[in-house]
């Protein structure tokens, strides 16, 4: 591969991965699909934390009925991976696995569930 088109792929990775956090930290409105969030929320994140919306019990990860995040905090820790799992434990998912509209399923998802004002 030459370098303009090295370039050019590395422009398009760097705008995956920041496109999505730009539109949420600027937007106050919550975008995506909480249902399709929701399933990818139990396969990917229950196991980790605890959020009633989604029957999910974790003890590793912040529990998100307590931390009530912003839409914006989900996004950007769903994005980048977070700050991973102890030692010694598998990660349910890796920094970049989501697609951007995945991120903003999930983000809608936690967002709504513990921000019943914002239905």
């Amino acid at each position: 591969m030459d370098r303009i088109g090295f370039a050019l792929l590395a422009v398009i990775g760097l705008l995956a991965i920041t496109v999505p956090l730009a539109v949420a930290r600027s937007s106050s409105r919550v975008v995506g699909n909480p249902v399709t969030g929701k399933a990818i929320f139990i396969k990917k994140c229950a196991p980790c934390h605890t959020l009633k919306a989604a029957g999910a019990a974790g003890r590793v990860g912040p529990n998100l009925d307590r931390l009530k995040p912003s839409y914006a905090a989900v996004v950007t820790q769903v994005t980048t991976g977070g700050s991973g799992p102890p030692p010694g434990m598998k990660p349910t998912f890796m920094a970049g696995e989501f697609t951007a509209a995945q991120v903003r399923d999930i983000a809608a998802f936690v967002f709504i569930s513990t921000h019943p004002r914002a239905r």
